[in-house]
This record gives C-alpha cells, sequence and structure tokens, in this order.
C-alpha cells in the first residue's frame, strides 16, 4: 500500500515530468493544469490524512484510501511491448501503450487510436484513419509513421503479435492520419486484428530493461522509485480523457508464487490468469471475479482421410456422443463455456440452434446407420469393399497437458459407453506435433487460439490436420472479409458453421474461461476481453 513517502515521490514524478515538458515544448499549460489537479488532490488527501491520524492513529488504514493501486511484474526483460516475452510485462504496458482498435464484451472492434475505417470491394484493401491531435507522453504528436513504424517491426517478426498481421502484405501511409493495410487475402473483421501497442516512429529496440517506454496510454511512465517499484503517473492530456486513478504502483515479483501471496495479502490489487491456474484453485481472501470468455477452443479432429472416419455422417455421430457439459464441470470446474460451433459464445457472431450440450445418442446412432453402422453388442460394425469393419479408433493426446489427458479420458469414457472402440494415444509434445503433422492418427484433441476476429481460417485452409478442403468455406470467409456490416457478417458465418457441421472436420468442445481478479481497492471499471485485460483503464475506480 502507499503511504506518505510514496506520495511524496509521486509529487516529485509529476513536478520532473512538468520539467520535462517544458524543455520538450510540450502544451505547457495543458501540463501545468493537469498537474496542479493532480497536486492539488494528493495534497487534500494528506491534510484529509494527518486530520484523521491525529484522531486515531491509523495511517496505513488512511494510506489504502488513497487513488492509487498496485499491480506486479514478473520477469522484467525489456519494457518495449512488442519484444517483452513476460505476460506480467506486456499487461502492465497496456496502461501505457493504446492500440489502433480494441475488441469489446461482443467481440465488436472499437476504434482506439483509429477514427474510422473502410474496406474495398474485394475486401484486401483496408484504409484506416486515425484520430488527430493524440498526443505521445514526451508532447509528440501521434501519426501515421508511429503505425508503419510499429506494423513493418512486428511484419519482420520476433514479436508477439506477428500472428495478428500474418495476412498484410503491406502497410502505408496515406496521409499524416491515415494508413492503407493491403492484404493477401480477404479477411473477416480485419480491424479486430489491430489489437496490438502501437509504439513510437524510431522506439530503440534494444532488448533491455532500460528505455523508458513512451505511450500514449492513459498513464505514463516515470521510472523506478525503489528498490523494487515503479511508478505509473495519470496522463492529464490522454485523448481518451484522463483516468480518475492518479497513479499505479508497479511491484516488482520475484515468481508467480509470490505474486499470488502478496495479492492475498492485499500488497498487490489486482492479477490476471497469467499468474492465477483458475482451474486448481482461487486465490484466498474477499476478491471479486471478472471472467470472459477466451478464444482458446478446445476441440476433438478428425482425420477425414482415415478409413473409419471418412464419411461425415460418421464423423458427425462421433461429435453427437461427447458429453460437453461434463467435461466442462468434472474437467474444468466450470471455469470454460461449452460450444458445439466454433464461435466464441460471447461474441456477436455466436448462435446456436440447439443450446444442447449433453450426448444425443439417438441422432448419433441415426447417423452412424446412416453411414452403413449397425449396432451389435460389442459395438458397431458395417461390410465395406468385402470386409467387416469395427467402429474402432485412436485418440491422440498431448501427455504433457493434463487438462488435455482429461478431457481425452472423458471422451473415451462416453464413447465407448455407446459402443465406439476408442485406444488413447498419450505422446509427450514433440512427438504429438509430429503425429499431427503427419496425419498419424483417427482423432486427436487440439487446441487453437483463434484470432480477435474469429477467423478460423486456421483449421479450414489447406495447411489444415484433417485433411480437408472445402471451397464453398473459403469463399464464405472471404465474403464475409468483404462487408462492414455486423448483421450480414453473422449471417455469412451462420453459414459457415452450418458447413463446418456438415462436413465435421472437427467438433468444438469448449471454449476456456479468462478472468482479472481483484481485490477491495479498485471499486469499478475492469472490463476485460480477448483483446486485452486492462482495457479502459481510464475508467477505472479506487473510491
Amino acid at each position: 500500500m502507499v503511504n506518505k513517502i510514496m506520495k511524496r515521490l509521486i509529487i516529485t514524478a509529476v513536478s520532473l515530468i512538468l520539467a520535462a515538458a517544458i524543455c520538450a515544448c510540450a502544451p505547457i499549460n495543458t501540463a501545468r493544469t493537469n498537474i496542479n489537479e493532480m497536486l492539488s488532490r494528493i495534497n487534500g488527501e494528506e491534510e484529509q490524512e494527518e486530520a484523521s491520524s491525529e484522531k486515531n492513529g491509523n495511517t496505513e488504514t488512511l494510506a489504502e484510501q488513497s487513488n492509487t493501486f498496485n499491480i506486479g511484474i514478473v520477469n522484467i526483460d525489456t519494457w518495449n511491448p512488442l519484444l517483452t516475452q513476460s505476460a506480467t510485462v506486456r499487461e502492465a504496458m497496456e496502461f501505457v501503450y493504446d492500440t489502433l482498435f480494441e475488441v469489446n464484451t461482443r467481440h465488436e472492434a472499437v476504434p482506439v487510436l483509429a477514427k474510422d475505417y473502410s474496406v474495398s470491394p474485394d475486401g484486401k484493401t483496408v484504409n484506416v484513419n486515425l484520430k488527430p491531435d493524440v498526443l505521445w507522453h514526451d508532447g509528440g504528436h501521434f501519426d501515421s509513421y508511429d503505425v508503419v513504424y510499429t506494423v513493418n517491426l512486428i511484419m519482420g517478426g520476433g514479436t508477439a503479435y506477428g500472428n495478428l498481421l500474418q495476412d498484410v502484405a503491406s502497410c502505408e501511409r496515406t496521409g499524416s492520419n491515415s494508413v492503407r493495410f493491403r492484404l493477401h487475402r480477404s479477411v473477416p473483421d480485419f480491424p479486430a486484428v489491430l489489437t496490438f501497442p502501437i509504439i513510437k516512429y524510431k522506439t530503440s529496440m534494444e532488448y533491455n530493461a532500460n528505455t523508458a517506454p513512451v505511450g500514449t496510454g492513459p498513464f505514463s511512465f516515470y521510472g523506478k522509485v525503489s528498490t523494487d517499484k515503479y511508478l505509473l503517473v495519470r496522463y492529464g492530456s490522454y485523448h481518451n480523457g484522463a483516468a480518475d486513478i492518479d497513479a499505479v504502483n508497479i511491484i516488482e515479483v520475484p515468481d508467480n508464487e509470490k505474486y499470488r501471496l502478496m495479492f492475498e495479502a492485499s500488497e498487490i490489487d489486482v492479477v490476471t490468469d497469467s499468474i492465477i491456474d483458475i482451474i486448481n484453485g482461487m486465490p484466498k481472501g474477499n476478491i471479486k471475479v471478472k471472467s470472459y470468455t477466451t478464444n482458446k477452443m478446445t476441440y476433438i479432429g478428425y482425420n477425414t482421410a482415415s478409413p473409419i472416419l471418412s464419411g461425415a455422417q460418421t464423423r458427425r455421430g462421433i461429435s453427437m456422443l461427447i458429453d460437453r457439459d461434463e467435461i466442462v464441470s468434472s474437467v474444468l470446474y466450470s471455469k470454460a463455456k461449452a460450444a458445439v460451433t466454433p464461435i466464441n459464445p460471447s461474441s456477436y457472431l455466436y448462435y446456436d440452434t440447439t443450446e444442447r450440450f449433453g450426448i444425443d445418442y439417438e441422432e448419433a446412432y441415426s447417423e452412424f446407420e446412416g453411414d452403413g453402422w449397425h449396432s451389435q453388442e460389442q459395438g458397431f460394425t458395417r461390410t465395406k469393399n468385402g470386409s467387416v469393419q469395427k467402429l474402432s479408433v485412436g485418440l491422440l493426446v498431448n501427455s504433457d497437458d493434463a487438462i488435455k489427458v482429461r478431457t481425452a479420458e472423458k471422451v473415451k469414457e462416453t464413447l465407448e459407453r455407446f459402443g465406439v472402440s476408442v485406444t488413447l494415444d498419450k505422446r509427450g509434445g514433440t512427438e504429438y506435433q509430429a503425429k499431427l503433422n503427419a496425419h498419424d492418427f483417427d482423432l486427436f484433441i487440439g487446441e487453437v487460439e483463434l484470432n480477435p476476429n474469429n477467423d478460423l481460417t486456421s483449421l479450414t485452409d489447406s495447411w489444415n490436420y484433417f485433411s480437408y478442403s472445402n471451397p464453398d468455406v473459403n469463399t464464405i470467409i472471404a465474403q464475409s472479409g468483404m462487408t462492414t456490416d455486423s448483421f450480414s457478417r453473422q449471417q455469412l458465418f451462420i453459414q459457415l458453421c452450418e458447413q463446418l457441421k456438415k462436413d465435421m472436420p472437427f467438433a468444438a468442445i469448449y471454449f476456456a474461461d479468462g478472468c482479472v481478479i481483484s481485490g477491495n481497492k479498485i471499486k469499478s471499471g475492469i472490463e476485460p476481453t480477448v483483446s486485452s485485460n486492462y482495457r479502459v483503464a481510464n475508467l477505472w475506480r479506487v473510491k
């Protein structure tokens, strides 16, 4: 918790920021107004604390009421949000850096640094207009040079965001406040992938923690204020409106377990599932959990080239025997959302005509019979090409992932209960991947993290693991990238999912939950989504 010493450090920090602003020829009057407002607030709180302290002598209680909060970071490598390998540093930098767009709780792309966008009729050119008069924390003006510089760095490789721009051929300036993206193909809801942090033109890309970050976000980076503490200060000229909170204290923590203990002791005020294993237990204490459905989809994949699984009806029948509700409750302890379609249940694109996630054995048996299988005492058999086949499959699973192994065991249990023989093939990560690449399996338990735009190309294009292709599917995906109308895009995704349900190259099982967990200090404003855990931080409140 912060105390008078920390408050004096904040005062020193903002005074230095004002001096730096004057030297940098920043908007001096605006800077003075914002900083004086902050100093007045801090001084006012100190006076209240002193009066109350004389009354009850409890300075710790008063410190908890100050207008700041604490977060933690593990493994500081660099403050550059494009380069860091630390999930906690990346999260901390969400307070400092903005993105062109963010994805809201319905998975709609919402402009942040962008103003608006347009898409060409073929979907392969996207023009983005930028907000004018956005300022960097050092007083410089944000413009199209910054965007092109960031995009080219990401496209050059070596960052955590390369998958978002894999379909971008080029990004070019079309004006001081506009850029043009040229794409290799039509990408569904392309602005939803523009959710990476924008760094300033010519920002140092040296891999160290000595270069102070300069962003456009609601808090500016002041620097190190003690052995294990760093300070972020409210940026008064923030383009989306100055934050209500004065400062964010960043505490360097040695490891995840220490982070958890400090959170439980209220020394840190917020933590995410990047630190806490929410499947195996939430932190102790009086906590608030803000959950959301991630884009991490676990599914069962079919080798459509396998003689046993070559018929779509057989694959559909197996999908109907997967007890998704049981898997979510007993394996994930309800920290996931069951799904029969590969669309995030929180997305505006989501639809489900059945709302059934249990076993439908009658419909499954009907599908099996349609593919020539007959129910026998020992399972299902059929005669094909003069030989008798038994409905017996191997199920490949990564043995390094305990959750996936338990999921596979549940799938095996339910399939065998209804007559489908299953042999589990548990392989370590390297062997598992090799067998996938070689298509050496009948079924497998897979996981994919879909991009924020719900693009399913990674599961349907030519490099998929299912030996599957359907030109109609590719056409529907391309068409969804040619429209900016949400309703039209939703109708195309319904067509897409219905076609995939018919072909059944894979079957969704569940989407994992993510969460941000806070203590009593943070009162409101936390609204995580698939694009950001600490989004809209300027709206957070601690009072």
